[in-house]
């Protein structure tokens, strides 16, 4: 090979190297997104996180895992609160409400009949647990609620003392 053809050759390999790499950074980000999105795939919540409402202006969402939730002793956090959306914190009420029926460990408080504050456990294989919170504003109007997703090793009794105490 001449080296005019070596240099092109090379300078093609370089940018198949840089192609290679963003589609495998590409990749990772939907492989650890598809993750996050199925890990309460068994759960009625499911469809708050699926269906969207992320991008609402009226909705934020958080989700953290890796090593950021290390010290907490978690792998996963999801959380989606909506300010101002009575018909979607009310459809967050009622799916907090069908999962409450599986958790192993809950407490749940209503006012006026309607579901302010839930805190579900969930038993899952490998020692893990998996866990629901969810409050609400007592003022149905407001249309202000949050439903938090996580996942870890924490056992019901240490998320309760490290989230639920005062």
């Amino acid at each position: 090979m001449s080296r005019g053809r070596w240099t092109a050759f090379l300078s093609n390999l370089s940018i198949i190297d840089f192609i290679m790499r963003n589609f495998l950074i590409v990749l990772s980000l939907c492989f650890f997104s598809f993750i996050a999105a199925g890990a309460q795939e068994n759960l009625a919540i499911a469809q708050i996180f699926n269906s969207g409402y992320a991008k609402r202006q009226d909705v934020e969402e958080i989700i953290l895992k890796g090593k950021s939730l290390k010290y907490a002793n978690l792998s996963l956090f999801r959380s989606v609160k909506v300010t101002g959306n009575s018909a979607i914190a009310s459809k967050m009420e009622k799916l907090v409400a069908i999962d409450a029926r599986k958790a192993s460990d809950k407490e749940m408080r209503a006012k006026g009949g309607q579901l302010v504050f839930a805190f579900l456990a969930f038993k899952k294989e490998g020692g893990e647990y998996a866990y629901i919170f969810f409050r609400q504003s007592h003022q149905k109007a407001k249309g202000v609620a949050a439903v938090v997703y996580m996942e870890g090793k924490m056992t019901p009794n240490e998320v309760k003392r490290k989230f639920l105490t005062r």
